[in-house]
């Protein structure tokens, strides 16, 4: 089991038809993903996941269109 956190700002929403931010990693694919069209100031993010033992595991994090998005402190962690 692995913890996926960390903190994401969106300051200002994306054009309609985006979907601002979106958060994703290799196990729980685009079905799993965050998406964050703006935030009010930082707002935690956080994913349990089930991954294999000694694989590998990637995180994405996409800017559908214009616009900006802040990232801090994001980690990944294995919970016992």
């Amino acid at each position: 089991l692995v913890r996926l956190h960390g903190w994401v700002r969106v300051p200002e929403q994306n054009r309609p038809g985006h979907d601002g931010l979106i958060i994703f990693d290799s196990c729980g694919g685009r079905q799993l993903a965050e998406r964050f069209q703006s935030t009010n100031g930082w707002q935690e993010f956080s994913f349990y996941r089930t991954a294999a033992r000694n694989g590998s595991m990637t995180i994405t994090f996409a800017l559908t269109g214009p616009g900006e998005a802040w990232l801090d402190d994001v980690s990944i962690c294995r919970l016992e």
